[in-house]
């Protein structure tokens, strides 16, 4: 669901408290046990994308734009060649069912093989995920305390 500003409130209210939902939410898929690895990542750089929009809509009037804008994407891009390596495989998939009739399974099955193999080499890369995504977690905490104190000129 989109996010809205309410007329009723100031911006900088309604920015704190989009801003603190959406750091909720990552930090719940963070936590949420149904979703896998790269399901997660997926979902918390979406986060990333939904907050660093949020204050660019306040830039002029926003200090600290420039440090949360860093925070968010530095944030983001430490998951990235992981949900990079995922997206090819989703891409595939996509690219497999667009056409009515069934795709010879044969003629993507080494495609497949060789996209699966890159994501669990950048996963293996990017050092351990729950080490990725705990910092991730410690980013987003910090980050929520400091929305609190998010002064709009």
């Amino acid at each position: 669901m989109a996010y809205r500003l309410r007329q009723s409130k100031s911006v900088q209210t309604s920015l704190r408290k989009v801003a603190t939902e959406q750091i909720d939410k990552a930090i719940d898929e963070i936590n949420d046990a149904d979703l896998d690895a790269h399901e997660t990542v997926h979902q918390v750089r979406k986060r990333c994308k939904k907050l660093r929009g949020l204050i660019r809509l306040v830039r002029p009037v926003f200090d600290d734009y420039q440090d949360e804008n860093t925070c968010f994407r530095d944030a983001a891009r430490a998951l990235s060649d992981i949900r990079d390596a995922q997206s090819q495989l989703e891409c595939l998939d996509d690219l497999r069912s667009y056409y009515e009739r069934p795709l010879d399974d044969t003629a993507f099955s080494s495609l497949q093989q060789q996209l699966t193999k890159n994501r669990d080499r950048a996963a293996e890369e990017a050092g351990d995920l729950d080490e990725k995504l705990g910092e991730f977690l410690h980013t987003m905490q910090t980050a929520k305390q400091r929305v609190a104190e998010w002064t709009i000129l």
